[in-house]
């Protein structure tokens, strides 16, 4: 499993030699594997610091990861845990993006960045570790179609576990040229503590433009199903976004159809997790709108 927000840490998890039913030992692979080093760790770091309540635990694991460029956009901290560091690592804040939220009331209020229109961005960040105070957090990107024009806010002081947004939204404006659907990567550079701390996170915005495009709305637990479709759409010329449920959430009936879009969702072979209430509901609102859905999966539909 892996998601940009939905999955805060990876852990050794192929080839595991473990414990089997009837007393024997053998290798297994998958989370399973994985995730027993996270709580083992956990339970390591409170027996040291036995203060420490659940989100200062989280904070110092997440904190104190390897970076691995592999993982990189597939979870929170994009590294894998480190069970030395977590355990002598000197306390310290751990910030990361948490949200997100474009405002274009000042063009054509449909929720979305488009070609040749100005908007604001307003930045949620969170805190997992020590208190962070005097936050501030600059944004910038390499993206020609994009100009900031307001690229610094100040934030809330936060203590472990507390969010806060931008007190001054980001400013920006969309080249009128800029292509329909185009995905636009973001650098937040967010420093506290009198300089003390300061790290770089990012995060990306799509600018939907045109009049018509097809939303891929990849929904099978982090398996790759999608690709099927992503191939087929790309080798046919077709312009689609992709929203990936386990980073974004259910997509709601405003995002979907904010101008004629198709929806393609796929559930690849997942049976849990997939089509919630929530995404039944927002289909629904969705269809009665007109939308046109074509809805994919190997299990979920035939129960």
């Amino acid at each position: 499993n892996y998601g940009e927000t939905s999955v805060d840490v990876a852990a050794p998890g192929v080839e595991i030699y473990s414990t089997i039913p009837d007393s024997d030992y053998d290798y297994y692979s998958g989370t399973s594997m994985a995730a027993p080093h996270v709580s083992g760790l956990s339970g390591l770091v409170k027996a040291q610091y036995t203060s420490l309540n659940a989100t200062g635990l989280k904070g110092r694991i997440m904190a104190t990861v390897d970076a691995v460029s592999s993982l990189s956009g597939k979870s929170v901290t994009g590294g894998r845990i480190n069970a030395f560091s977590a355990m002598t690592a000197t306390a310290q804040p751990y910030i990361t993006v948490n949200s997100t939220t474009v405002d274009d009331t000042g063009g054509n209020n449909n929720g979305y960045a488009d070609p040749g229109e100005s908007f604001t961005i307003t930045i949620t960040l969170n805190n997992l570790w020590e208190t962070a105070t005097g936050i501030s957090a600059a944004l910038s990107t390499t993206d020609t179609y994009i100009t900031i024009t307001g690229n610094s806010s100040g934030y809330p002081n936060l203590n472990t576990g507390e969010s806060g947004n931008s007190q001054t939204p980001y400013q920006l404006k969309a080249a009128s040229s800029t292509p329909s659907l185009h995905t636009v990567n973001f650098n937040l550079t967010i420093t506290a503590n009198g300089g003390a701390y300061t790290v770089t996170r990012t995060f990306s915005i799509f600018i939907l433009g045109g009049t018509s495009g097809i939303l891929l709305v990849d929904d099978d637990e982090g398996n790759s199903y999608d690709d099927v479709f992503e191939s087929a759409l790309t080798a046919n010329g077709y312009s689609y976004l992709v929203w990936d449920t386990q980073v974004l959430g259910s997509p709601p009936a405003s995002k979907m159809d904010p101008e004629p879009m198709v929806v393609v969702w796929t559930t690849g072979a997942a049976t849990t997790g997939t089509l919630t209430s929530t995404d039944q509901t927002n289909l629904a609102d969705y269809l009665d709108g007109k939308g046109a859905l074509f809805l994919s999966s190997q299990s979920v539909l035939a129960n």
